[in-house]
C-alpha cells in the first residue's frame, strides 16, 4: 500500500514523533510510505527510514512576513499539494491539523484518493471562526477521522458533523528499553514546550507552596519555547533559582523520568500527551490536569495510577503534589499501575488497529 501522510511544519512535537514512528514501520513492512509538510523546522531529528520520502511544499515558509503573504503561499501550497498527490498517486492519506486536513480532503475528493483526517491537540475547540467554518464545511466530506479520543470523537461529530466510519486511536509507546530507576526524592519534572498551553506559571505558582512544606523539593522544567524569558524572571522574582530548572530540551529524556519523584502536567488543554504517556510508561507517579480533549483523563485512573486534578485548580495541585512527595506508600502503588500502559498503547497493537483501519477506509 501506498500512505501519504500530510502535516503543518515538520518539527519535535508528538503528532510528528507519531508520523516518523507509523511510516517507518509502514516502510519496513513492505509499504511505500512519504510525509508531505510545509517545511522541516531547524532542529527536526526524529528518525526516519532512508526509503520514506519527505516533500517539503514550502521551504521558505519561516521566513514568510505578514497576513498577506502567509495567504497566498496558502492558496499556492494548496496548489503544490494537487500536484504532489495527482503525480504520487497514494492510496489513501492521512492528515493532521485543521488547515491540512481541509487542504488535504478538498483534493483528495477531486483527485479521487480516499484520505482520514486527525485533529492532534485541543485547539480545534477554542480557535478561529474561520476555521469552524472549514471543519464545518469539509470534515462531513472525509473518507475517514481518526481521533485521539471519545472526547474528540463526540465533540466533533456534534459540531463538525463528522458522518463517516471514524477510530479513536491513542498514541502508540514508542520506548523499547526503559533505564533503572534512580530516583532522587522530592524530585518533580515537567517536559513539553515553554508556551502558554501547558501552564507552567500556574505549575511553578503552586509548587512554591510546596517548597514552603517540603524545603528540599526540586522542579524541572524539560523544553523550549517562547515562555522561556517569562518563567526564568518568574523563577527569580519567586526566589527560585535554587530549585526550579529550565535546562532546555534533552535528547535522552528517559534518563530524566528514571531519576524523578513526580511527574507533572498542568496544561490547560492537550490531545493525547506522549510526555505523560511516556512518564507513565517509566513507571513514574504522575499528577495531570483533567484538561480538554481528555487524554490525561483517558491514561490516568484517578488514584489508582495517578492523580487528575481539576483545570487550572492551583490549590488542588499544591495540596496533591505535597501528599503524593510525602506518601513514598502511594508512589510506589502508582509507579506499578502507571506501568500498565505499555500493554493498553503497545506499538504493535496501536499499529496493526491503523493498519486494519486503512484497509478498510481504502476497500470501501
Amino acid at each position: 500500500m501506498k500512505i501519504a501522510f500530510t502535516c503543518n511544519r515538520l518539527g519535535l512535537g508528538g503528532a510528528e514523533r507519531v508520523i516518523c514512528n507509523f511510516v517507518n514501520r509502514m516502510i519496513n513492512d513492505g509499504h511505500e510510505s512519504q510525509i508531505i509538510c510545509l517545511d522541516i523546522l531547524e532542529g527536526f531529528h526524529y528518525f526516519i527510514e532512508k526509503n520514506a520520502k519527505i516533500i517539503q511544499l514550502d521551504k521558505d515558509y519561516k521566513i514568510r512576513k505578514g497576513v498577506i503573504s502567509r495567504k497566498l503561499a496558502g492558496l499556492k501550497n494548496l496548489c503544490k499539494l494537487w500536484n504532489v498527490l495527482r503525480k504520487e498517486k497514494p492510496d489513501v492519506v492521512i492528515s493532521f491539523y485543521t488547515r491540512q486536513n481541509c487542504y488535504a480532503i478538498l483534493v483528495c475528493g477531486q483527485l479521487g484518493i480516499p484520505v482520514i483526517a486527525a485533529e492532534r491537540d485541543h485547539f480545534f475547540i477554542c480557535d478561529s471562526k474561520l476555521n469552524q467554518l472549514l471543519r464545518k464545511w469539509f470534515y462531513p466530506k472525509a473518507t475517514g477521522f481518526i481521533h485521539q479520543t471519545d472526547w474528540a470523537r463526540t465533540y466533533l461529530r456534534k459540531n463538525c458533523g463528522i458522518k463517516c466510519d471514524d477510530l479513536i486511536l491513542p498514541n502508540p509507546i514508542w520506548i523499547k528499553d526503559y533505564p533503572e530507576k534512580n530516583v532522587i526524592r522530592h524530585s518533580v519534572i515537567s517536559v513539553g514546550r515553554l508556551e502558554e498551553q501547558k501552564n507552567y506559571k500556574g505549575l511553578i505558582r503552586a509548587f512554591n507552596k510546596v517548597k514552603e512544606v517540603i524545603p528540599d523539593a526540586k522542579l524541572t522544567i524539560y523544553g523550549e519555547g517562547p515562555q522561556r524569558e517569562e518563567l526564568e524572571k518568574m523563577v527569580q522574582d519567586l526566589g527560585l533559582y535554587d530549585s526550579v530548572f529550565l535546562p532546555g530540551t534533552k535528547d535522552n529524556i528517559l534518563e530524566c523520568y528514571a531519576k524523578a519523584d513526580v511527574f507533572v502536567l498542568f496544561s490547560h488543554g492537550e490531545g493525547y500527551p506522549n510526555a505523560l504517556m511516556e512518564a507513565l510508561a517509566a513507571g513514574l507517579p504522575c499528577i495531570a490536569s483533567d484538561c480538554p480533549i481528555g487524554g490525561p483523563a483517558d491514561m490516568i485512573v484517578n488514584g489508582q495510577n495517578g492523580i487528575l486534578v481539576s483545570l487550572g485548580n492551583e490549590v488542588d495541585l499544591t495540596k496533591q503534589l505535597m501528599a503524593l512527595l510525602s506518601n513514598e506508600e502511594k508512589k510506589v502503588a502508582f509507579s506499578g499501575n502507571a506501568k500498565n500502559i505499555r500493554s493498553t498503547n503497545n506499538f504493535d497493537k496501536i499499529y496493526n488497529s491503523l493498519m486494519a483501519y486503512l484497509n478498510k477506509v481504502v476497500e470501501r
